[in-house]
């Protein structure tokens, strides 16, 4: 778990301007109902999502695919994985996006989450309004994904949880 951790922090501070820490993930890790999806593709973890499972809801509450696999369907692999494990346990899966990143807006509205409400900033350094996005399950079967549609080199995902 150590390697993967280290990969994620290099992920991480790759993709956000305000990084958690590796202990931040670890004590995420260690609540209760929260875990983490890694993408590992060639022994290399490329991405993850962190999620916690709320009363009647699962919350992404971050996600991060290595710029050098972005538009290799990652992404979307993690959200489909979580979406597919969820599918029966819970009504719905919610995050939030700040407003100025529209790429991540459009990318959970091609994956059905639509835009629920608006989040006002009310800090004094006023940062920004974010979005508030859900998905909705619905009562058809879940879409099966297969990695070899997505990327020509295999993609496995695995659930972390802290030891």
């Amino acid at each position: 778990m150590r390697d993967d951790m280290d990969a994620i922090c290099v992920i991480e501070k790759q993709c956000f301007e305000r990084p958690w820490s590796k202990e931040a993930f670890l004590t995420h890790l260690r609540k209760r109902d929260c875990g983490i999806l890694a993408a590992i593709q060639e022994g290399q973890t490329v991405g993850y999502l962190v999620f916690e499972r709320g009363q009647d809801f699962v919350e992404i509450k971050k996600m991060a695919v290595n710029y050098l696999y972005r538009r290799c369907s990652v992404g979307r692999a993690l959200v489909k994985s979580l979406t597919q494990r969820m599918e029966g346990t819970t009504s719905k899966l919610t995050l939030t996006v700040r407003e100025r990143n529209l790429d991540a807006q459009l990318f959970f509205q091609r994956l059905g989450y639509q835009a629920v409400a608006i989040l006002r900033d009310n800090s004094v350094k006023q940062v920004e309004d974010s979005y508030i996005m859900e998905y909705v399950f619905s009562s058809s079967e879940p879409e099966t994904i297969k990695m070899e549609d997505y990327c020509s080199n295999p993609i496995k995902l695995i659930v972390k949880k802290a030891s």
